[in-house]
């Protein structure tokens, strides 16, 4: 067992996983954290540009949504979206493995996300109102839209609460969370 003693904790980690990281739980947390559940996700970075010949689409767009046999996937052209000066068309997909030629597939990545329910989504205003509480805090991208920007802006909210608690001076000011805006 791990035994060690900390002055606070932050929890970057998928709101799953929180509870098993407690050893005794308070029921406040259980309660914020029981109803999520994990969500493992596939993309597929590839060079492949012939799945889109049966639809009759010459170009995709920044992200293309297509009706798969598994319910529903999207192609994002990295060119077109981050801007690559490339004549090799790069795109990264998403539940679109059976569409894509294992030929033109770069890397496969798997990821563990939050599963986003209606239950789960309950409580996340309350994580954030108490953040700090037991001088615990938590981040994450399921503080926020859901995107890299909410991990991004909940970690920036928890810095500066950390900081303002154990500084001597104040510190610069940083956007907060209605005002952060990342391009």
């Amino acid at each position: 067992m791990f035994e060690r003693s900390f002055d606070q904790v932050v929890f970057a980690t998928p709101p799953d996983q929180v509870l098993q990281l407690l050893s005794d739980p308070r029921p406040e947390e259980v309660r914020r954290f029981q109803a999520w559940r994990p969500n493992y996700a596939t993309t597929i970075l590839h060079c492949d540009r012939q799945f889109y010949e049966p639809y009759g689409i010459q170009k995709g767009s920044e992200f293309d949504f297509f009706q798969t046999n598994g319910g529903w996937g999207y192609n994002a052209c990295l060119n077109q979206l981050c801007g690559i000066t490339s004549n090799q068309a790069y795109s990264l997909a998403f539940n679109l493995n059976t569409t894509i030629d294992p030929a033109k597939i770069i890397h496969v990545q798997q990821h563990h996300t939050p599963f986003y329910t209606v239950a789960s989504f309950q409580h996340r205003d309350e994580v954030i109102a108490t953040n700090g509480a037991n001088n615990t805090y938590h981040v994450g991208a399921y503080l926020g839209d859901g995107l890299h920007e909410g991990a991004v802006t909940s970690a920036i909210e928890v810095a500066q609460a950390i900081g303002y608690a154990n500084a001597e001076k104040p510190l610069p000011s940083v956007p907060s969370r209605a005002g952060l805006s990342l391009h």
